[in-house]
């Protein structure tokens, strides 16, 4: 008898303490007597998104208190999707950014910045078009806290759905970076001349791998005399730079961190070795003074890297192709990419090579045989020199490269298309999807 009375005090205490941690969700005075008030941003708002600031705060949330009835602590998180899509329907999962905890008992009213990269990030995870400005829809969920998401007769409030409209732009855009602007840009996929403050200049990139004012990268100039500057843009300088003294070299060496020549430019993947680098000079307008011409203009991909913080620039002719014993020791050429519905927008490609079991590299000059002691050649950039191939366009197994590391080596032979991605100095890589 006393066993029976322990076990049934024992049960009585369990289920008081499950009722106590239950009560928020419980309380039978609890309904959803005033719902939150989305009131910033407003309903049609237009937000611009600036890759240049991308810490700055791109919008404010702001609402007021819920009030289920009694005193609770709420969770607050602000939803989106697409403006094609509604909360209500099944298999559309918004984007959640967290809006905090919050003591309700009165009538008050909150507010979250919400920073430029965050925000980005959940537009672009909604499937957004980069570059271009969507439409969208955001409301604010409220629940008591420790009360699952899920919950199916859980207590929770919503706030009315406003429309948002945002331009999204890559990612990789908020790295350090130099705009190429010229009057090539038209004819090369790009724009002539485009360079603003607001992030969105349609002209090529280069970036700063390790962010230490040293840039580099390739871009391809369809015009037979390229004319270009650079620029560093703020929110609210363009710093643009043109030519001081031209760059007239060919000569370029050291490819490592180890054995990096001391001028002018050092510790990046492609350092170059030269007497005399060109200069750069501030300049005052777009495309009109001092503007910089490589040495023997053609039309064609180049090699650009720059030194910002001691204004010295080169810039060198290049060619992308494959050789080695793969290829039997011919180079099989790889072309830019100009067309935006291509999965290899801006890359290299090649396609229906013949790859035989053997070594090759990616060549970068149109020599028989390139120098790896010079920007010449690029070679797999990892412990495993097999190249590792795709079955199809979509597939995301990439090659990363390195200038002058070791070759890489074919062993299934076949027919493949090779696709040479240059548009991002921290990431060179190749991907090779086995046609045949």
């Amino acid at each position: 008898m006393k066993n029976i009375i322990k076990n049934v005090f024992l049960i009585s205490i369990v289920l008081m303490g499950l009722n106590s941690c239950d009560k928020d969700m419980n309380n039978p005075n609890a309904s959803n007597i005033a719902n939150p008030n989305l009131i910033s941003p407003s309903d049609g708002s237009t937000l611009v998104l600036n890759p240049n600031t991308y810490t700055a705060t791109a919008m404010t949330v702001k609402w007021s208190s819920l009030d289920f009835g009694y005193d609770a602590s709420v969770v607050y998180s602000l939803q989106i999707i697409k403006s094609s899509d509604s909360f209500d329907s099944d298999g559309v999962v918004p984007q959640v950014i967290g809006l905090g905890t919050y003591s309700e008992n009165s009538n008050t009213t909150h507010q979250v910045d919400v920073s430029t990269t965050n925000l980005n990030l959940k537009l672009k995870a909604l499937g957004a078009n980069i570059g271009s400005v969507s439409s969208f829809k955001v409301r604010i969920f409220g629940k008591p806290a420790g009360q699952l998401d899920s919950s199916s007769n859980g207590l929770k409030a919503y706030t009315q759905t406003n429309i948002i409209n945002s331009n999204v732009y890559d990612p990789i855009d908020e790295a350090a970076k130099l705009y190429v602007f010229g009057n090539f840009g038209a004819a090369s996929s790009f724009a002539d001349w485009d360079i603003n403050t607001l992030g969105t200049s349609n002209s090529p990139i280069i970036y700063s791998s390790k962010n230490n004012g040293i840039y580099e990268g390739f871009v391809y100039m369809n015009n037979a005399l390229p004319k270009f500057k650079f620029a560093n843009p703020t929110d609210t300088e363009l710093n643009i730079k043109g030519v001081g003294t031209a760059y007239t070299g060919t000569a370029v060496i050291g490819v490592n961190d180890s054995a990096d020549p001391p001028i002018p430019f050092g510790n990046t993947s492609g350092a170059i070795g030269v007497s005399t680098p060109g200069t750069l000079a501030a300049s005052t307008d777009v495309s009109t003074g001092n503007v910089i011409s490589p040495p023997s203009p053609a039309a064609g991909s180049y090699f650009v890297k720059v030194n910002w913080t001691s204004n010295e620039y080169v810039i060198l002719k290049r060619t992308m192709s494959v050789t080695g014993i793969a290829t039997s020791n011919v180079a099989k050429a790889l072309t830019y990419v100009t067309d935006p519905a291509s999965p290899f927008y801006r890359m290299y490609v090649g396609e229906n090579i013949s790859l035989s079991a053997g070594s090759m590299y990616v060549q970068v000059k149109n020599l028989s045989s390139a120098d790896g002691s010079k920007l010449e050649r690029f070679g797999i950039d990892n412990t495993i020199t097999t190249l590792i191939n795709s079955d199809n366009s979509s597939a995301m197994i990439k090659n990363k490269l390195k200038f002058g590391a070791a070759n890489f080596t074919v062993t299934i032979p076949g027919v493949y298309t090779i696709i040479l991605d240059l548009r991002n100095s921290a990431n060179y890589n190749l991907r090779a999807i086995k046609t045949n």
